[in-house]
């Protein structure tokens, strides 16, 4: 621990927490009991603390970007730092202190804000734990072509569908048909944009192994998907199978 950590009251608590956190997770509950209901009620509350958990970070997020920036822009105003790079390496940062890559904490960062500036009603969603923080994200990407106003109208609407007691894909299905009907225009646009991104990408995986991925256009992912399956069934027909299944 740090000696930042131990001087804020907030980080103190949070370790005291994780600590009572850490013995909850090796609490047995025995599942003949009940049926494991009292498993599933552990579930659904742990589930909850994900997005709680994730909403504090993004308080914390937002309020160390705002105290960098400003920061920045008083070495700006003394004429030590270029203002071209007002705003570098605050992503950075929180990506180390994250574990996780810098485009991953610039995400975070991206999401953070949005959150606290356009999407008020989202992130009380998310505050309560009704709903993931997968879902919270989701809102922020579909809903990123809106101008703050508009958007601010949006996630109302999206607070008052029930979002909390949908399914996954009919939740996803909701955000995207708000979003589009309150900018047509808009939502086409940025998905024609999206088309100069599209990309192949290798990372590695266990066992000397690899992930090959491709981000691109649905119709071309699906003319890729149908190809590879095509031939596979080819070589499924002739028994030349060399011990593998379709997949």
């Amino acid at each position: 621990m740090s000696s930042n950590e131990a001087v804020d009251p907030v980080s103190a608590e949070l370790t005291a927490l994780l600590t009572r956190l850490a013995e909850l997770a090796e609490l047995p509950t025995d599942p003949e009991s009940d049926g494991g209901a009292a498993c599933i009620d552990r579930i659904a509350l742990l589930e909850r603390a994900r997005s709680v958990v994730a909403a504090a970070q993004h308080t914390a997020i937002v309020s160390f970007g705002r105290a960098q920036v400003e920061e920045q822009i008083e070495l700006v105003a003394q004429g030590r730092l270029d203002p071209e790079k007002l705003g570098r390496g605050i992503a950075d940062q929180i990506a180390l202190a994250a574990h996780v890559s810098p485009s991953v904490g610039d995400r975070r960062l991206g999401v953070a804000r949005a959150l606290a500036s356009d999407l008020p009603c989202t992130r009380a969603l998310l505050v309560a734990g009704r709903i993931s923080e997968q879902l919270a994200e989701h809102i922020v990407s579909t809903t990123s072509h809106l101008d703050p106003e508009t958007r601010a109208v949006v996630d109302k609407q999206l607070a008052e569908t029930g979002l909390e007691d949908m399914g996954r894909r009919q939740a996803e299905a909701a955000v995207k048909k708000l979003a589009y009907e309150a900018d047509p225009q808009g939502f086409t646009d940025r998905a024609r944009n999206a088309r100069k991104h599209r990309r192949v990408t290798l990372r590695p995986a266990p066992d000397t192994m690899s992930v090959l991925s491709g981000l691109l256009p649905v119709e071309q992912g699906v003319a890729c998907i149908a190809a590879l399956r095509t031939y596979a069934d080819s070589l499924i027909a002739t028994g030349d199978t060399d011990d593998r299944t379709r997949d």
